[in-house]
């Protein structure tokens, strides 16, 4: 869901976003706000292997997505030389300006090569990036209109609202995978993102004074609102993995990760006769930081398989918030 042009949230089976829950690599990435959700416009497509919709919970993922799961599945590392580049750009066309969006991604990825009578850990890695810029024109036009008991109209409202948001976006995924031997192996995920964003509102209101026949025309006011935000995320993951004997395999991992907001917002409001009436500053962090440990089995068992794990995590999260209106906080 979101403007035309411009889907950010998924939601399964009709419910509220914060119902479904968004997964990176089977985990949960902090800056999603209380709702734990993330605008998965803000991934590049050349970062993502595929993409997983499950609909009931289960025991190996976070149990927080009451409607179901996303989980995002990134590129893994290949067992061979590859890569990719990728350049796309386009101009957005609004009622009231026009901006531009780019996006420049990528992706290199090798592996170390022994012959078959050698011996020793085998290393692949990725490394996946991307840059570039999003831009988003929004114009919306509301009317009101009041009656009375016996249907005449009292009140006529026009609003205008014109919104242009510019966010500039940097986003780098590695990943090591250091086969060991047959059976083992070390593989070692990052993920960093920092975004940067610009919003500015403008709403002009407008009435007649003579409701009843729609005539004379009005201002009634109007309202500027500035808006900057940064979004800092960054995740480092490690993880042992072994086959056992007899299928199944073995994994322990840890985890740290940390998540970060800042946002300033400005408001100012103004009559009719387009005098400055009331000013607001408000400005608001929020920070997550956490870590997980655990460790999980799987083995078969005749028909079918059988699973069990532990997870230790710690995970904390501030906010702040702070208005001043009109000098007075």
């Amino acid at each position: 869901t979101g403007p035309p042009g411009t889907p950010k949230d998924v939601r399964l089976r009709g419910g509220d976003k914060g119902l479904t829950q968004i997964l990176i690599d089977g985990e949960p990435v902090f800056g999603g706000g209380k709702e734990r959700q993330i605008q998965v416009d803000r991934i590049p497509l050349d970062l993502v292997e595929r993409v997983e919709v499950i609909r009931a919970p289960s025991a190996d993922l976070p149990n927080e997505g009451l409607l179901g799961t996303i989980n995002i599945v990134m590129r893994d590392a290949p067992p061979r030389r590859t890569a990719g580049l990728r350049a796309v750009g386009g101009r957005i066309f609004g009622e009231a300006t026009d901006l531009d969006s780019w996006n420049l991604s990528g992706f290199y990825g090798n592996a170390t090569r022994r012959a078959p009578e050698e011996s020793g850990p085998v290393i692949r890695y990725l490394l996946a990036g991307a840059v570039g810029e999003r831009a988003e024109l929004k114009t919306k036009t509301k009317e009101e209109q009041t009656f009375n008991a016996a249907g005449a109209r009292t009140g006529y409202k026009l609003e205008t609202e014109d919104e242009r948001v510019k966010s500039d976006g940097v986003d780098f995924n590695p990943r090591v995978v250091i086969d060991l031997d047959r059976r083992d192996k070390l593989v070692f995920t990052g993920l960093a993102s920092r975004t940067d964003e610009d919003k500015t509102r403008r709403t002009e209101r407008q009435r007649y004074t003579d409701p009843v026949t729609a005539l004379n025309l009005v201002g009634d006011g109007a309202a500027d609102q500035d808006e900057s935000k940064r979004r800092d995320i960054a995740r480092l993951r490690g993880e042992w993995r072994r086959k056992l004997t007899g299928g199944g395999d073995f994994r322990l991992f840890a985890q740290t990760q940390v998540g970060d907001e800042t946002k300033a917002v400005t408001k100012r409001d103004f009559n009719a006769a387009g005098a400055l009436t009331k000013t607001t500053l408000e400005n608001e962090d929020k920070t997550e930081r956490g870590w997980k440990l655990g460790g999980a089995i799987t083995r078969p068992w005749a028909a079918h398989v059988v699973s069990a794990g532990l997870e230790v995590e710690d995970k904390r999260r501030d906010d702040a918030k702070r208005t001043v209106e009109n000098g007075v906080a």
